[in-house]
């Protein structure tokens, strides 16, 4: 709920959050899909006002990407056209422009772990000096499935074996290294904690196809956040619907 700028009432917002790990000139596309979904959602509600959707797309790639709207995908169209298509504004946040520090400010802790994973995915070395300090920070109030699907990213992402992600789990404090170790072991119990050792793309493969077992989550979402491409994690899915008809 947010307040109007004259002070007379309050108006219902809702933000939808969108992260992406490599440029897509397509993504007007899928945060207007998301839009009007949850319009469609709020008027099967039942609700009398619709609430105005704000999307939020945070970028954390290493290739610049440039803020792009819907408009530009359709290549010397003339005005009158122009006006068919629809129109809508994302605010965009380039995760590598901000600092630690700034990330670091924000109130929500679990937004914060999450924020500064994804800013260094790309940095290894990072991620491993920095996974106690990150676990601390996103799991001091974070339990269930949120909090295994922050350990399972930094593990991924940050390549540990499972002696280095053992050691550094000493560190933490005594609920925290609870919550990390046993997601380790749920994860070494279905046998996907081996791989964390394995090539980058069987890694990747392990990851996709817990992302796939949770059932909660798009292809988009899902390729983000694993740092793949679609089209991988439809083979994933292709292949293990293969497996279960086995």
């Amino acid at each position: 709920m947010s307040m109007r700028k004259d002070g007379k009432g309050s108006v219902d917002i809702s933000l939808l959050v969108e992260h992406k790990s490599r440029p897509d000139k397509y993504t007007p596309v899928q945060v207007g899909g998301y839009i009007f979904s949850g319009y469609q959602q709020q008027i099967e509600e039942g609700r009398k006002q619709l609430s105005p959707i704000i999307p939020i797309l945070f970028y954390h790639g290493e290739e610049k990407w440039e803020y792009w709207t819907l408009d530009r995908l359709f290549a010397d169209l003339e005005s009158e056209l122009l006006g068919f298509l629809p129109k809508f504004d994302y605010l965009y946040s380039n995760l590598r422009d901000a600092s630690d520090e700034e990330i670091r400010a924000l109130d929500n802790h679990f937004l914060v772990a999450s924020l500064l994973s994804l800013k260094h995915a790309h940095d290894k070395a990072w991620l491993g000096s920095n996974f106690s300090l990150v676990m601390t920070i996103g799991l001091a109030n974070v339990e269930g499935y949120l909090g295994q699907e922050l350990v399972v990213y930094c593990l991924h992402q940050a390549e540990l074996s499972p002696e280095e992600a053992k050691r550094l789990t000493k560190k933490l404090p005594k609920t925290i290294r609870r919550q990390v170790m046993s997601t380790y072991e749920l994860l070494k119990a279905e046998g996907k904690a081996e791989g964390f050792e394995l090539g980058a793309e069987q890694k990747s493969y392990e990851v996709v196809s817990n992302l796939l077992a949770a059932g909660k989550f798009t292809v988009a979402e899902i390729a983000n956040f694993a740092t793949v491409t679609e089209d991988f994690v439809e083979k994933v899915r292709a292949d293990l619907d293969k497996k279960k008809k086995k």
